[in-house]
């Protein structure tokens, strides 16, 4: 491989961190392949292919999908919640009678 070709990639590898250097090496070498005579042009079009996949990630990114949405179930959240607490004041205990269990969940009669 040419030094001049190796000091381009590394360049570029320096100039885009967020690739890995495998991807780097891979769009560096198919300019190479595009454009064997001109080495000047190799390192603009690899930096230009290098910057639109970046902008093709970050636009990927920021787009909301419209079936990511944060669900949350109160009622759910009080079962769990009251389960939680029935757990932890069973753990110690051998026996827990009615009145009890009434009482750490908040029941009233």
């Amino acid at each position: 491989m040419d030094f001049a070709i190796v000091a381009v990639a590394e360049k570029l590898a320096a100039e885009f961190p967020h690739q890995s250097s495998t991807t780097v090496l891979r769009v560096v070498a198919g300019c190479v392949e595009q454009f064997p005579d001109d080495g000047m042009f190799v390192e603009d079009a690899a930096r230009a292919h290098l910057t639109a996949a970046g902008d093709r990630v970050r636009a990927a990114m920021t787009e909301q999908d419209p079936l990511d949405v944060s669900l949350e179930d109160t009622e759910l959240l009080t079962e769990v919640k009251m389960l939680t607490d029935l757990i932890v004041a069973a753990t110690p205990a051998e026996d827990l009678g009615q009145d009890e269990i009434d009482q750490i969940l908040d029941i009233r009669r």
